[in-house]
């Protein structure tokens, strides 16, 4: 059924849900950085985006407001409020983990005692796609910067790159949306770089650069530029800071559509 009263003509409002959690309810899981990197984030992007939509709509959850339920009930906001011309992002940055190849975002509640409390506590990509499927804008893109809790995932060390890629790869796949995802090991994760996180830290550099660094230079911040810069910004920063090399995951569904209005 075609609705024509949604002309591309019309300028898109942009929608977004930012999650950044350091104060896990199990200490031994807390981070540094994943609030500031919300929170640099939003104001970046609410400063590049603000003159390509007509409003927008950015909610942020931290801490002990970014659990499970607290997520769904935006999601399920949204799905009353956006259009399909609208823009939505989806940014979440804490613990991310991948338990029989399916990827897992931990919430702000998540208490480790066994694995299976990842199962039934965590935000599995299953879930993550029902709620994205309520989301009715054609342009997407989900920003993924977790990282791996090195206490309770040893065992899976050795084949957990390989897990997390497939698994972000079939999130991609069934949601059918842009995604970039940064995943640090616990090292890097740790120490962090200029106080932020440094797929957080590249992403900023992106969404207010990579047009002039690494695009067209039309003036404009789009999704593919922003993937690249950090598909090849992410490697060679870790690389020159801790000697390895962390490989961000890039996979663009759809059209390349703009972010924002590069920063003069």
């Amino acid at each position: 059924e075609l609705d024509l009263t949604d002309s591309i003509s019309e300028k898109p409002a942009l929608y977004g849900l930012v999650v950044g959690i350091n104060r896990y309810r199990d200490k031994a899981l807390w981070l540094n950085y994943a609030v500031p990197d919300a929170k640099i984030f939003v104001s970046t992007i609410e400063d590049v985006s603000e003159s390509v939509f007509t409003s927008q709509h950015l909610k942020s959850l931290h801490d002990g407001a970014a659990t499970r339920a607290g997520i769904e009930k935006i999601f399920v906001d949204f799905a009353e409020q956006v259009g399909t011309n609208d823009v939505f992002v989806l940014y979440l940055a804490g613990h991310g983990i991948t338990l029989d190849g399916t990827y897992y975002f931990l919430p702000a509640d998540f208490r480790y005692r066994n694995q299976e409390s990842i199962r039934s506590q965590g935000i599995s990509q299953v879930r993550l796609q029902k709620w994205l499927g309520g989301i009715r804008a054609r342009k997407s893109l989900i920003l993924l910067d977790t990282c791996n809790s090195g206490s309770f995932v040893k065992a899976q060390l050795a084949s957990r790159g390989m897990a997390e890629k497939t698994a972000i790869d079939k999130l991609t796949r069934a949601t059918g949306r842009a995604t970039i995802a940064g995943s640090s090991d616990s090292q890097v994760a740790l120490e962090g770089y200029k106080g932020h996180g440094v797929f957080t830290y590249v992403l900023i550099e992106a969404l207010t650069g990579a047009d002039t660094r690494q695009g067209n230079r039309d003036g404009i911040v789009s999704t593919m530029e922003v993937a690249s810069y950090i598909d090849e910004m992410v490697p060679e920063l870790t690389y020159r800071t801790w000697g390895y090399e962390q490989v961000p995951q890039v996979n663009l569904h759809g059209r390349d559509f703009p972010l924002g209005l590069q920063v003069q």
